[in-house]
C-alpha cells in the first residue's frame, strides 16, 4: 500500500532497508565462495594474477549498478508519492472551493480573482515559483473560514453592526484551523489566517505588525483588498479603478506592504490583465488545477 506518511510508510522503508541488505549479503558471500574457483575454471593459471585484479573491480562495478537500480527504483517511488501528494492537495483545494461555492459564490469567485492576481504580483516581484505555489493555493483558501460565518452576514446588503463584524473576523481562525489539518506546509495555513492582519498592528485576527506578517500574506492582502474594491457587492458597487488605486495608495506603507501595492497598482492599471480578471469565473477551474473598502466596506473583512 501506497500512503504519504504514517506508519505503513515507516515499515515500508524498513523492509525495503533489510531486502537490500539480505540481496546485498547473499551476493557479497556467494562472490567470495565462487569467484576464485569460475576465474580458475575459466583460466589458465598464467592468466590467473591478471583475472584476480579485474575481479575486485568487477565487484565494485557490478555492486555500484545493483546500488544504482535500487537508488533509481526509490527515487521513481518518492517521485509517485510526491504525485500522488499533489493530486490529493489538489483535490483537496477543489473540494473545498467547491463548498465554499455552493454556499457563497461571490466568495468562491473572489477567490480565484484573488489568486490569480496575488500570483502575478508574487511573480513581478521575485518569488520563486515555489513561494508562487503557496501564494495561490493560499489565496485560493483565503476565506474558506467564511464557512463557518452565517450567510446573511456575508450577504447583508446594509452596513454591519460591531457584533455581526466580530462574528465574521472570526473567520481567518476558522480557515487556518482548517487548513492546517491538510498537508500544506507552514506558508498557506499563515496567509489564510493573516491576511487581514496590517502593517500598523490595525489588522485582526493578531494585530500583527510590520515583519511579523510574512511576504506570501501581505501579497494575497493586497490582492484580497484590491480584488475586493473592484468587485460589485450586496452593499455597494465595483469601484472605478481610480478609486482603487487612490485607496491603496493611502495605505501603502502603513497599512499594505509599499512595494506589494506599486507592482498590484501597475497590474490593475494594465487592460489586458483586467481583461483576464474579468474572465475569472471561466479560469476557476485552472485556477483549482494550479494544485494549482471603501465607505461603508471599510468595516468589511
Amino acid at each position: 500500500m501506497r500512503f504519504i506518511g504514517g506508519r505503513l510508510i515507516v515499515n515500508g522503508a524498513v523492509s525495503l532497508a533489510l531486502r537490500v541488505t539480505l540481496v546485498y549479503v547473499v551476493f557479497g558471500v556467494a562472490w567470495i565462495l565462487f569467484s576464485d574457483w569460475i576465474v580458475l575454471q575459466a583460466l589458465s593459471p598464467e592468466d590467473a594474477p591478471v583475472a584476480q585484479s579485474l575481479k575486485g573491480a568487477a565487484f565494485v562495478l557490478v555492486t555500484a549498478t545493483m546500488f544504482g537500480a535500487i537508488a533509481y527504483l526509490l527515487a521513481r517511488r518518492d517521485h509517485l508519492h510526491l504525485e500522488r501528494q499533489q493530486e490529493i492537495l489538489t483535490q483537496t483545494v477543489a473540494a473545498l472551493s467547491t463548498t465554499l461555492e455552493r454556499r457563497d459564490p461571490y466568495t468562491a469567485r473572489h477567490a480565484v480573482l484573488v489568486a490569480m492576481l496575488a500570483v502575478e504580483i508574487g511573480r513581478r516581484i521575485g518569488l520563486s515559483d515555489e513561494r508562487l505555489a503557496d501564494v495561490e493555493l493560499g489565496a485560493m483558501l483565503h476565506d474558506i473560514g467564511k464557512i463557518g460565518v452565517p450567510t446573511d452576514l456575508l450577504v447583508k446588503p446594509s452596513r454591519l453592526t460591531d457584533a455581526e463584524f466580530d462574528v465574521v473576523k472570526t473567520h481567518p481562525e476558522i480557515g487556518y484551523d482548517i487548513v492546517s489539518r491538510i498537508r500544506f506546509g507552514n506558508v498557506v495555513p499563515r496567509i489564510v489566517r493573516d491576511h487581514h492582519e496590517r502593517l500598523d498592528g490595525s489588522g485582526y485576527p493578531g494585530g500583527l505588525k510590520g515583519d511579523q506578517i510574512d511576504i506570501e500574506s501581505q501579497v494575497v492582502a493586497v490582492a484580497d483588498v484590491a480584488e475586493s474594491m473592484t468587485a460589485h457587492r450586496p452593499y455597494r458597487a465595483a469601484l472605478e479603478t481610480r478609486f482603487v488605486v487612490e485607496r491603496l495608495e493611502k495605505d501603502a506603507g502603513v497599512k499594505l506592504h509599499s512595494a506589494v501595492v506599486r507592482v498590484c497598482i501597475s497590474i490593475i492599471r494594465d487592460p489586458d490583465f483586467r481583461l483576464t480578471l474579468e474572465k475569472g469565473p471561466e479560469a476557476a477551474a485552472a485556477a483549482r488545477r494550479a494544485a494549482a473598502h471603501a465607505g461603508q466596506s471599510a468595516r468589511r473583512p
